[in-house]
């Protein structure tokens, strides 16, 4: 034991932790607390010391609030005790304490395939959950969710429901880690991986094939230093190099391009388009939506269609590879990739208020003010100034709901933020973490129970804007949230009640 307690502390001062247990500060040698051995000390398989490597995607990752990192396994934790955590030095679980994490990400841990979603509902604080849409009437929208089991949300705690957003097929979320896109070997190292992005210093390529559809949409979020270079090959046929057969769109510092790829040969498609958008910014969300049928290729950059493109000829690309290519000389980051199925339809950029009624829109763009009064049996009951509207689920886009009676789920001195790998976020109460489960609970919901597998993240102390979250060494790209939903006008806290 003293053996092994002393290698994870040559270990600790090694990686320059300075450690505190139970927020008092202590000598680096008096700092590991090992916990004596127990019956259920294991309660889920834990590798041999030793054999974790610090690069295993299905590794843990603590975050400390002086900026150190700690690689290991999450076993449990309790918001008034510690967390357990194994690490390949130590022969024995670590306990530490929760006053000094700020966060966790989560390995990747295999999971049964989710059943495909058919709604994404937004709360008044921004939490966002996936899941499909069971029914709503009265004061609660009830929704069945893989993660959680049925779970009923309040009206007042409800911004918009999105009805269409989730039924496509997802066909990627990521990165995850290094080995799901391929560098070919001349230019390996010219992109790296760390926490979820990959990060380019020097030109060079990362490729991926997919299964694609005819229909599909693919989102990112890119970051750069100076001003974005990029290339990206869709549908192509060879992943070794940038020519083949495909659909080429070149984003060159502040204006965009659409080229044809055939037979090592490039046309461009229309001229080229100015992007305001990017003008004084270091970050932005790009998403593609591509049509086999109808050849159309669209570029919209923070939710605003930049530029729609159709080709008169046949369908360029002859394969389901996917080339991004920096090309520039500053470094950029990428992150948050989502590929999935297109429903064909652009999404709409004129945002919805919706202060003293509910507002509806359609498919065509059409839209309606009024109360929603339920949803059941895949039907909409909306009642507006000249008539009630009966209309079918899949007719309708988004669904705002009126701010005049919102309310917002009071803070908690134990809420976290835990991230999902759909793209959603639930903000709760911490009760227990163990090795598969979570539970929590928050006026939003109630009381639950998640599934572990399915979170990415977990953030702690949220409202502590003293704290610094993690941010990658070296590169000061990070998002800094513009773009993010922000909490609408007229949304009031729910009050304590007296005493508490």
């Amino acid at each position: 034991m003293h053996l092994q307690v002393h290698r994870l502390t040559r270990l600790v001062a090694h990686l320059g932790f300075a450690l505190v247990i139970l927020g008092v500060a202590v000598p680096v040698t008096a700092q590991i607390r090992i916990l004596p051995p127990t019956a259920d000390l294991h309660p889920v398989p834990v590798p041999v010391a030793g054999s974790l490597p610090a690069a295993d995607p299905s590794l843990d990752l603590l975050h400390f609030r002086n900026g150190d990192r700690l690689h290991g396994q999450l076993l449990d934790a309790s918001p008034d005790a510690v967390a357990r955590w194994y690490h390949a030095e130590a022969a024995e679980p670590i306990a530490f304490s929760l006053v000094n994490i700020i966060g966790i990400d989560l390995g990747r841990v295999a999971a049964a395939s989710p059943p495909p979603a058919n709604v994404a509902v937004v709360l008044t604080n921004d939490d966002l959950w996936h899941g499909r849409l069971t029914a709503m009437s009265g004061d609660q929208l009830q929704l069945d969710t893989w993660y959680a089991g049925p779970v009923g949300i309040p009206r007042v705690m409800l911004r918009r429901i999105l009805p269409r957003t989730s039924a496509r097929s997802v066909l990627y979320v990521g990165p995850n880690s290094a080995d799901e896109w391929q560098q070919p070997g001349h230019q390996a190292g010219s992109w790296q991986f760390h926490r979820r992005s990959f990060y380019a210093r020097q030109p060079g390529m990362i490729t991926k094939q997919f299964a694609l559809p005819d229909q599909v949409e693919l989102s990112f979020d890119l970051a750069w230093r100076n001003y974005p270079q990029l290339q990206l090959a869709l549908y192509t046929d060879n992943l070794e190099q940038v020519q083949g057969n495909c659909y080429m769109l070149q984003v060159s510092g502040h204006s965009v391009y659409l080229q044809r790829g055939e037979d090592r040969r490039f046309h461009n498609i229309g001229g080229s388009t100015s992007i305001q958008t990017l003008q004084r910014r270091s970050h932005a969300r790009f998403t593609i939506y591509l049509d086999r049928t109808t050849k159309r290729i669209a570029l919209f950059i923070n939710n605003e269609l930049v530029k729609q493109w159709v080709d008169g000829a046949d369908f360029a690309g002859r394969g389901n590879g996917v080339i991004i290519n920096s090309h520039g000389q500053g470094p950029v980051r990428l992150s948050n990739v989502l590929v999935r199925e297109w429903s064909g339809e652009y999404p709409s950029s004129e945002p919805v208020v919706a202060r003293d009624q509910d507002v509806m829109r359609f498919i065509n763009g059409d839209k309606v003010s009024g109360r929603l009064k339920e949803i059941r049996d895949d039907t909409i009951t909306f009642e507006t100034a000249f008539a009630p509207l009966e209309v079918p689920v899949e007719r309708v886009i988004h669904i705002e709901l009126a701010t005049v009676h919102a309310e917002r789920a009071r803070r908690r001195s134990h809420d976290i933020v835990a991230l999902l790998h759909d793209g959603g976020r639930v903000t709760f109460e911490l009760g227990q973490i163990g090795p598969t489960t979570m539970t929590g609970r928050s006026e939003n919901f109630g009381q639950l129970e998640f599934v572990r597998a399915a979170f990415r993240e977990l953030q702690f102390h949220i409202y502590d804007e003293t704290i610094s979250r993690p941010r990658d060494e070296g590169w000061d790209l990070a998002p800094d949230g513009a773009g993010l939903p922000s909490p609408p006008p007229m949304i009031h806290f729910r009050q304590a009640p007296h005493g508490q």
